[in-house]
């Protein structure tokens, strides 16, 4: 079995002094198989191709309610080496963190449900996934052991929301993995916006909450 790895994206929320802040930034990926039989190199709108990205998206005084879209950053997937992946799997996982001490009782699902995803999207030049609902516009590749639902992210807790708390409850598998052969244009893309739920209250006050989108490349189906 090989699979390659590679967390991309990390979210740190924090609520203080009455304005809620989100920090977006990329973190360094870590390959667990790599050379030249299977690869994945990443950029982003500030780095070119490499074996990660790093940067920052940061929404500052974001209030209960608000939303940020971040509008102009993408995260680009391509896949190196002479062997053709099957299918690539999104999952997340978070932790909790914060500049005081934890409110009791409350834990990082509970932070993670208050984090909406307002748009999550994966496309390329000739074909777009709505990862939320699992539209599809254009002809995306099929990978064999596709099954229906793969493709969206489900309301697992039945709040009405796509949150954090979903996704990594219920991760994305057998999307159209990059392909070595194609050019930089026809790369996909991965686009995300959140916002914080109304309902977010005192108790998360000073705390704050880690999340990492892991990107799994897969050469083999039923992985």
């Amino acid at each position: 079995m090989k699979r390659l790895l590679i967390a991309f994206m990390t979210l740190f929320l924090v609520f203080t002094f009455g304005v809620f802040s989100l920090i977006v930034h990329l973190q360094r990926s870590q390959a667990c198989v790599s050379g030249l039989l299977m690869d994945m190199k990443l950029r982003d709108q500030d780095e070119a191709w490499g074996n990660g990205v790093s940067g920052t998206w940061t929404a500052l005084n974001m209030k209960p309610g608000d939303e940020y879209p971040f509008e102009g950053s993408f995260v680009q997937l391509r896949q190196y080496g002479l062997v053709c992946a099957d299918h690539l799997e999104m999952s997340m996982y978070y932790s909790l963190a914060g500049l005081r001490e934890n409110s009791p009782g409350v834990i990082a699902d509970d932070m993670a449900r208050m984090m909406i995803i307002t748009k999550l999207e994966y496309y390329s030049s000739s074909w777009r996934i709505d990862l939320l609902t699992g539209a599809v516009t254009g002809n995306p590749p099929v990978p064999s052991a596709y099954h229906p639902g793969d493709w969206s992210v489900r309301d697992v807790d039945g709040d009405g929301n796509i949150t954090l708390y979903d996704f990594r409850a219920d991760p994305l598998d057998d999307l159209p993995p990059p392909r070595f052969w194609e050019p930089d244009c026809r790369a996909p893309y991965m686009r995300m916006s959140v916002k914080f739920s109304e309902r977010a209250g005192n108790e998360f006050m000073g705390m704050g909450l880690n999340a990492s989108v892991v990107y799994t490349l897969n050469q083999c189906s039923g992985q």
